[in-house]
């Protein structure tokens, strides 16, 4: 895709009608004809590299999109372009892993039902190459499909159908949380090493060791492992985790309880001396591990 275009022109199916009009340049819709126009920003562009999209600042990033529903496909990319967002969408899962090998992005969106290659079997391969933030759509929405996506390392999932302004409020979650997980702040308390049993983080929370075992976790689950280590002993309720890791105010979100077991599974795994226990109807607590 050329570096400078300008976003696509999106004429939606009649069935995909009824969107609203959202700040007159930016979005119009004819219900009649189900039309809908998308711009850019003044002054970003639709498409680079995601460090060049990390450049230019702000909240855009590099969206990979992959679901083998045209519609969905129009809708997302034109939602995610009015914050900025250059998107680049794909009929399957292959053809979305063989761009990101190439180029990879910011932020990945994958669908789990498509031929081929299905999401959670994308997703597999995405996380023996990258900790890419990647959120899973489900037209189930069944609670084994979002505890497989999890098992396998995604950062969060949306069921279908969804509201486009929950979609886009998840993505600015993830790329803020991932951004500040990459930037050095050296005045920041982040930069400071912790200690909690053998379990250890350096570098500002971007390492982890079990010993001197290195622990592998994705961008989220560093984040989420450092809040609990600097509440060691202190219980963190599910609402006050998902807002100050995720930046959302969900009620219902199963993420951080499926985030905490798959980091609790893997300091069991190296034999940490510090365990996540969980508080009935309440959140969780990091201490030491009982004997």
């Amino acid at each position: 895709m050329p570096k400078n275009c300008q976003f696509e022109q999106v004429i939606l199916p009649a069935r995909s009608a009824a969107l609203y009009t959202l700040s007159q340049s930016w979005v119009r819709v004819a219900i009649g004809h189900a039309r809908c126009e998308v711009r850019p920003w003044p002054g970003r562009t639709a498409c680079g590299t995601a460090a060049e999209n990390r450049e230019r600042g702000g909240r855009m990033g590099l969206v990979y999109f992959a679901d083998d529903d045209f519609d969905a496909r129009a809708l997302v990319k034109g939602y995610l372009a009015l914050d900025g967002h250059a998107v680049e969408c794909f009929e399957c899962g292959e053809a979305l892993l063989g761009a990101f090998l190439q180029n990879p992005c910011d932020l990945v969106i994958l669908d789990v039902m498509m031929p081929g290659a299905d999401g959670l079997e994308i997703l597999k391969r995405l996380r023996a190459v990258s900790d890419v933030p990647v959120i899973m759509l489900t037209a189930k929405n069944e609670e084994e499909d979002c505890v497989c996506g999890f098992s396998r390392g995604a950062d969060d999932y949306i069921g279908k159908p969804f509201r486009p302004i929950l979609l886009r409020g998840k993505v600015h979650a993830l790329l803020s949380r991932a951004r500040l997980s990459t930037e050095e702040r050296p005045s920041s308390p982040l930069a400071k090493d912790l200690q909690c049993g053998n379990l250890r983080s350096e570098a500002g929370g971007k390492l982890f060791f079990v010993g001197s075992r290195p622990l592998a976790l994705t961008p989220l689950e560093r984040s989420y492992l450092r809040l609990m280590m600097e509440n060691f002993d202190a219980p963190v309720s599910r609402e006050g985790a998902l807002e100050r890791v995720w930046g959302l105010k969900e009620q219902g979100s199963r993420v951080v309880d499926e985030t905490n077991r798959r980091v609790r599974m893997k300091l069991v795994e190296l034999g940490s001396t510090v365990a996540l226990e969980s508080i009935w109807g309440f959140g969780y607590v990091l201490k030491a591990r009982e004997k």
